[in-house]
């Protein structure tokens, strides 16, 4: 995934799923799953760059999810 990101912009990759979230130096940031690369290829990025790329279905079930977890 390093590599191809280096050829590529982040636009022409697209987001499978969201996994986790982290702040760092005080700005959100997500571990993304990419479509068509494996989990160990996993990144975390930036939260304007998430919400640039993911539907808001995608962002809504990620939060429902994380939600649930605390619950339980």
């Amino acid at each position: 995934l390093k590599e191809y990101k280096h050829k590529h912009t982040l636009s022409t990759l697209e987001i499978e799923k969201i996994i986790d979230e982290r702040e760092r130096f005080g700005k959100i940031q997500y571990l993304v799953k990419w479509k068509g690369f494996p989990f160990d290829s996993c990144t975390w990025e930036n939260e304007e760059s998430v919400n640039e790329k993911v539907s808001h279905d995608m962002m809504f079930s990620y939060t429902q999810k994380k939600k649930n977890m605390k619950l339980n």
